[in-house]
């Protein structure tokens, strides 16, 4: 850890009152304590690139633009963020296994990585619309915890601020890697792996948002079975416009980040001068790149580190954190965010 990082709360809101473009970048520890069986599974899905790069721990020194070659190419040809520098963090009691319904639900039997794929979908669409039924109907049981919380009300505060005389006005966007849905209360808000409760149609691609809880009666309580059912085709999810088969919108092994999604990535990236690092490692691409390539792109932009436990260094790279705030995010945020008063009223 660079022996320049602070925890000075009063130096970091001075810091924060004087950035234009804050950018917050948010991993599974946001959600920590909502819904903990769900909670790591962008990190699970990740564990493939163990494969990947069986020596994980050897980094070598590499000029800075590779950084951020690196960072968006990962972002652009890496599913779910799987490309590894050292080690990924993973729930000791989740393993690789999805949790079922209860202690020994249907879907323990299945490997995440085997159902979140193109290739599972096209041989047993009805297979995987029940896992991701199940998941859905986890998440729905879920409220946004403090942090996500505290994420509103500090964009609330920001957007109070705003003049259409004032050119300077502070700008702030939230990108999540997380799939859950739980923090939709943000307006700048970029999905990088999709949402659970958007759908996109394999015919037209057309995207909606969808809560419904079953999404179609042939889902009702399968998430709560011993035994797979075989669900007809013409039964699961259809598209509103063409009828054609729909499929959960969100980032499968073996695909690349929307294009869409990329260009917003990188126009945030590019132009903030302060980045909230929430509740991830920063271990795993593409996100561990997005501080370097902050920071070579601005050498003067701060990072803040929010998380359990302290950022390592990439190897041959310095953290580059300016401050750290350690401890679980729904306690952390509130108070160092300044928003505590604001979300204790939520």
């Amino acid at each position: 850890m660079a022996s320049t990082t602070s925890s000075d709360i009063n130096a970091f809101q001075n810091a924060l009152k004087s950035a234009k473009h804050i950018v917050a970048l948010a991993g599974a520890g946001l959600s920590a304590g909502t819904h903990d069986l769900l909670v790591n599974l962008v990190s699970i899905l990740c564990q493939h690139a163990q494969q990947a790069l069986p020596d994980s721990t050897q980094f070598y020194p590499l000029p800075p633009f590779i950084y951020i070659y690196l960072t968006f190419f990962a972002m652009a040809h890496l599913s779910n963020a799987s490309f590894v520098y050292k080690k990924l963090y993973v729930s000791s009691y989740y393993s690789r296994r999805v949790g079922g319904a209860g202690d020994g639900g249907l879907w323990r039997k299945y490997d995440a990585m085997s159902l979140a794929t193109p290739r599972a979908f096209r041989a047993n669409p009805s297979r995987v619309w029940q896992f991701y039924h199940y998941r859905r109907e986890l998440v729905l049981t879920k409220e946004p915890n403090r942090a996500h919380k505290a994420l509103v009300a500090f964009e609330q505060k920001i957007l109070s601020q705003a003049s259409s005389q004032s050119s300077d006005t502070p700008t702030f966007a939230l990108i999540t890697q997380n799939i859950d849905g739980l923090s939709a209360g943000i307006q700048n808000l970029i999905e990088m792996h999709g949402m659970l409760f958007k759908n996109r149609c394999t015919g037209c691609g057309d995207v909606r948002e969808n809560r419904n809880s079953p999404i179609v009666p042939a889902l009702e309580g399968t998430e709560n079975e011993e035994f797979e059912r075989e669900i007809a085709l013409k039964d699961l999810p259809k598209c509103e416009k063409c009828n054609g088969l729909l499929r959960p919108h969100v980032v499968w092994f073996e695909e690349s980040l929307e294009a869409s999604v990329l260009a917003e990535i990188q126009k945030e990236l590019f132009r903030c001068d302060l980045v909230l690092i929430i509740g991830t490692s920063g271990l795993v691409y593409p996100a561990a790149g997005f501080r370097h390539a902050v920071k070579i792109q601005n050498p003067q932009a701060i990072i803040a580190n929010f998380n359990v436990e302290p950022m390592e260094r990439l190897e041959t790279l310095e953290t580059g954190i300016d401050f750290e705030f350690i401890g679980p995010c729904g306690q952390t945020l509130p108070e160092v965010l300044g928003v505590k008063a604001e979300v204790d009223r939520m």
